[in-house]
């Protein structure tokens, strides 16, 4: 007989035992899971709400957003709440292609795509939520804004939003410190706010141009010895431009080569030279030169002397 009742009977080969409670049922008294497959007593089995399909209630997952039980290849974790789902409450962002909960996506006001809330930033300016790839930081105030929307500076093409809160910001620098200043490496015109001090050369240039320790990446890598086969424009020094070198300044009379490098406004240069030195001329140094380009050319640095080793070039002191 059946261990159910109402105990009908059968014959030894119509008689299955129930993987979950090992008692024996017949054929017509049990049912697979959808989920391990396993012959179990159907009165076991629970229903998905979404697909009808059957599995044990141990099996099943809840949807934490309805309290559904779904079997668990019907739900997802929702990339906003991190809580696993009915995937057919999710949407999936048009941007990183991540899941999120249909109701907690948001639309980008300026590329009209659904995106996870966390893809945008609201716009200072017109309080939307909007993909940050559409914005930009005003260089005056820190405010960001739609890029479209901010005005931009003639000469340097940085942007800014343009209203009263950006021009006070603007007067209390007037009464401080100059607002524009001009990049001695690019030569392009920007906010004073966004240039420093090249440690090597004592140049004013953009703090975009400088390595991490404050130095005109460029330069650095010509001293480092790396830059002739990593920056595009480098070349050797050579004729007029060496012996101009060796007239300039003492310590680089006896200067034997050198590689440089072009500004993207082709009017300033900076050089690592290799040069000897001392008494008999048996010291090697390795100076970093910074001249803007004219008839003659002019040193904008005192040459800057250091030595080189397997990690780089090291400044010597004077």
């Amino acid at each position: 007989p059946s261990a159910r009742p109402p105990h009908r009977l059968g014959l030894t080969h119509e008689l299955v035992v129930c993987e979950l409670t090992g008692q024996r049922l017949l054929r017509d008294e049990v049912a697979a899971s959808s989920v391990s497959g396993k012959m179990v007593d159907d009165s076991l089995l629970v229903l998905s709400a979404a697909s009808g399909r059957k599995a044990i209630a141990e099996e099943m997952a809840i949807c934490e957003a309805t309290g559904e039980r779904l079997l668990p290849a019907e739900t997802s974790i929702c990339t906003i709440t991190g809580k696993r789902v009915d995937v057919r409450q999710l949407d999936r962002s048009e941007l990183s292609g991540l899941p999120g909960l249909e109701s907690l996506m948001v639309r980008c006001s300026e590329s009209g795509k659904r995106v996870l809330p966390s893809e945008t930033v609201r716009c200072d300016l017109t309080g939307q939520m909007v993909l940050k790839s559409q914005t930009q930081e005003c260089v005056v105030t820190g405010r960001r804004s739609i890029a479209r929307l901010m005005q931009r500076c003639p000469t340097s093409g940085v942007g800014y939003i343009e209203d009263d809160a950006c021009r006070d910001r603007m007067m209390q620098l007037a009464g401080t410190t100059e607002i524009l200043g001009q990049c001695q490496w690019t030569g392009r015109t920007l906010l004073s706010s966004l240039l420093d001090r090249c440690s090597i050369t004592g140049m004013r240039v953009e703090r975009t141009e400088l390595n991490p320790n404050g130095e005109l990446s460029v330069l650095r890598r010509l001293l480092d010895g790396t830059a002739s086969a990593t920056v595009e424009g480098s070349q050797q020094l050579v004729g007029e431009s060496m012996e101009w070198l060796r007239s300039t300044r003492p310590e680089l009379r006896g200067a034997q080569d050198g590689v440089a490098c072009r500004s993207s406004n082709r009017r300033t240069i900076v050089a690592c030279v290799k040069s000897r030195t001392g008494l008999l001329g048996l010291t090697t140094v390795y100076f970093g030169i910074a001249a803007q380009i004219g008839n003659p050319p002019v040193l904008l640095c005192d040459p800057v002397p250091g030595k080189r080793s397997a990690s780089g070039w090291q400044r010597q002191v004077r």
